[in-house]
């Protein structure tokens, strides 16, 4: 068996990518790990398009025209348990220099009531800043 099969921006081409995480398990060696890099549904970029009512298709990128599935950390991870797969480490993909959004979007939230009474509008009930400027996750999984 193998001991390392990567799945490095692959995933979301698939029709069933969830079939794909389950037939890679019988290929891996005992000790062997599966590597997923995974676009992040979460960034900001893709939430402030929804914000604007637009989901438009790129050459490249997050919204790249042969994306077939899209992830957010939460639902990926939700993937790799159904699959059968353990996360030993998560990398998270930042943008260049994410300091200035993350503060700007934590000082409209803590300062704003009405920034907190829309987002639990919108089912908002904790946001997780650093996912906003995160372009991918890499994911080290072992089989369960």
């Amino acid at each position: 068996g193998f001991d390392v099969i990567s799945f490095a921006d692959v995933l979301e081409h698939m029709y069933n990518p969830w079939e794909a995480m389950v037939l890679a398990k019988d290929l891996l060696s005992g000790r062997g790990k599966c590597v997923f890099q995974i676009p992040n549904m979460g960034h900001r970029s893709i939430i402030g398009g929804l914000l604007s009512n637009r989901f438009d298709y790129e050459l490249m990128g997050l919204l790249d025209v042969t994306h077939i599935r899209f992830f957010t950390p939460g639902s990926f991870e939700d993937a790799c348990q159904q699959a059968g797969y353990k996360i030993i480490r998560k990398v998270p993909i930042m943008e260049e220099n994410p300091q200035p959004v993350l503060s700007a979007f934590s000082t409209l939230i803590s300062g704003s009531e009405d920034v907190k009474n829309f987002l639990r509008i919108l089912g908002v009930a904790q946001i997780n800043l650093p996912l906003l400027a995160m372009w991918q996750i890499c994911y080290v999984c072992e089989p369960l």
